[in-house]
């Protein structure tokens, strides 16, 4: 894998590619988490697969836009990695994978971009309809206390873009012939209600459910962090995307 540093506008943002293969395949991000989360996946895919991740503004080796200061939804993070993809020559079409948060961006990204992807695979990722599902159950998607701990400006800037960012993405029918994976965690985390987990959970069945082409895959094994967890089992899922489609 090759370190680079792109310039984007006045900023700069890091990013890893390498790998071989027809296919490629762009690593997104949860919250709070640079690309150092992919480094086992990554490992794995190389020899079989292009592969691109980055740091998004704010985190590892980027640095810091006036955007952290305030929110960040998905449209920015869709539009800034359509950036650093052009500036790093990284040809589409592409095999978007994301973790969480990183989930609910490729969904942005597909919603902008359409022509460019080829797959999706979505790793126990936040769901459009998380932020209005928890205000139905009556529960604070983002809880108050849960802002005094971010004390990083992006982390904080992602959490006041989460409703936007759900709004911006890709919604079922939006996603007609394009190859949608899930793969969901069974085991609830410290941290996360039982309610919330089976909010959180339950949408991920439902979104995919409703695809054209969807696929639901359950870690038996894992918690939230399943790339981490679970690694076979999402590297296995990766390529029999990059394999099929």
């Amino acid at each position: 894998m090759n370190n680079l540093t792109l310039k984007i506008g006045d900023q700069t943002t890091a990013c890893r590619t390498g790998g071989a293969g027809p296919s490629t395949v762009v690593l997104l991000s949860g919250l709070g988490e640079g690309m150092k989360t992919w480094d086992g996946i990554a490992s794995s895919l190389e020899s079989h697969v292009q592969i691109f991740t980055y740091d998004r503004p704010g985190y590892g080796g980027s640095s810091h836009p006036p955007d952290c200061k305030d929110s960040r939804d998905g449209r920015f993070v869709a539009d800034h990695l359509k950036a650093c993809l052009d500036a790093a020559e990284i040809q589409p079409p592409y095999i978007l994978t994301g973790h969480s948060m990183g989930g609910l961006y490729a969904l942005a990204f597909v919603k902008a971009h359409r022509e460019l992807v080829s797959g999706l695979v979505l790793i126990d990722s936040r769901m459009p309809a998380f932020s209005s599902a928890c205000l139905s159950a009556g529960l604070s998607p983002e809880p108050r206390w849960f802002f005094k701990l971010l004390f990083p400006r992006q982390l904080k800037a992602e959490v006041r873009g989460a409703i936007a960012a759900e709004q911006q993405a890709a919604r079922p029918e939006d996603l007609h012939g394009l190859p949608v994976t899930a793969i969901v965690a069974s085991r609830r985390d410290k941290g996360m209600s039982e309610p919330m987990f089976e909010i959180f959970r339950q949408l991920q069945l439902d979104f995919v459910r409703q695809t054209e082409l969807g696929r639901v895959v359950i870690s038996e094994s894992s918690g939230h962090y399943v790339h981490q967890e679970d690694p076979s089992l999402v590297t296995e899922e990766i390529l029999r995307v990059a394999r099929e489609h």
